[in-house]
């Protein structure tokens, strides 16, 4: 159904159709349409909307109603984009693979950078090192100021090399960023490992915290009561349950000030990122 609509939308806005006097048009309907209904500004407004199922749905229809268009490789870079933030990564990639490598695509570069950037943003280092390779220089130094964020000096380091008005605007955002990062996961952990639950609470997690102290202290509390008893096969096994719900707790707590970081930073982020990859957010190209 949603199809359909979208065909019967096209179809009805197809400035090559027959007008209401029916007078023919002066160009086959195909040719005219194809060349003047500025369908790429349309995915453009919806992909700014988030409206990324509409985006490929058209994408889908405008590729059968004009295979030829001038226009198509932007769509196709459009939908893989709506694609990779649809989480439907296969796809996405097989579309960029497929731009990269076409011959004489326009969008090869743009597209060589969203590769890239996808890797980047499912953190496969390696998969990463080895796309950066078809990225041109300016867009490689882009790319790794973006994947510098977890280390300030790397980050101005790699931002240094950068154009400097683009170089200016990334440490402006990446200052925010970093402020917007308050908690800290090593001091969770320690928290927690003085006193379980004692973490959970630095990171904001009160119902986590509460979880990890009851725990911690029946697994302790048993363990300490069946030692007095002599029962110390028992003893020792719950001493090992313990053991793992202590470890469980420090891990726990600096998990969730990661989490809680992440979580405050991340319009700073997609601002940095927007900044550094503008392609990301389907500009530039």
């Amino acid at each position: 159904m949603r199809v359909l609509t979208l065909v019967l939308a096209v179809l009805a806005a197809w400035p090559g159709r027959a007008r209401a006097d029916d007078t023919p048009p002066a160009v086959p309907v195909r040719d005219q349409g194809c060349e003047s209904a500025r369908p790429t500004d349309h995915l453009l407004h919806l992909f700014g909307d988030q409206k990324l199922d509409d985006v490929h749905y058209v994408v889908q229809t405008l590729e059968t109603l004009c295979p030829d268009a001038s226009e198509r490789f932007r769509w196709q870079l459009l939908d893989a984009l709506a694609l990779f933030r649809l989480e439907d990564r296969p796809r996405s990639r097989a579309l960029l693979v497929g731009l990269v490598a076409s011959p004489g695509s326009p969008v090869a570069a743009p597209a060589a950078v969203l590769l890239s950037w996808s890797y980047l943003r499912d953190g496969d280092g390696q998969a990463f090192s080895l796309s950066l390779e078809r990225v041109a220089p300016a867009a490689q130094r882009r790319l790794l100021t973006l994947q510098a964020v977890v280390d300030s000096e790397q980050f101005e380091h790699t931002v240094a090399a950068l154009d400097p008005d683009v170089a200016r605007r990334a440490r402006v955002i990446y200052a925010r960023y970093r402020n917007a990062r308050p908690k800290r996961p090593w001091l969770a952990g320690t928290l927690s490992a003085i006193l379980p639950g004692l973490g959970q609470v630095y990171a904001g997690s009160w119902q986590s915290a509460a979880v990890a102290f009851v725990l911690n202290s029946v697994f302790i509390g048993a363990t300490v009561e069946l030692a007095r008893n002599h029962l110390y096969f028992s003893a020792g096994t719950t001493g090992v349950a313990a053991s793992v719900f202590y470890l469980g707790n420090i891990f726990n707590a600096a998990d969730l000030a990661q989490r809680r970081n992440d979580l405050a930073a991340q319009p700073e982020y997609d601002q940095l990122e927007r900044v550094l990859v503008p392609e990301a957010w389907a500009e530039g190209f």
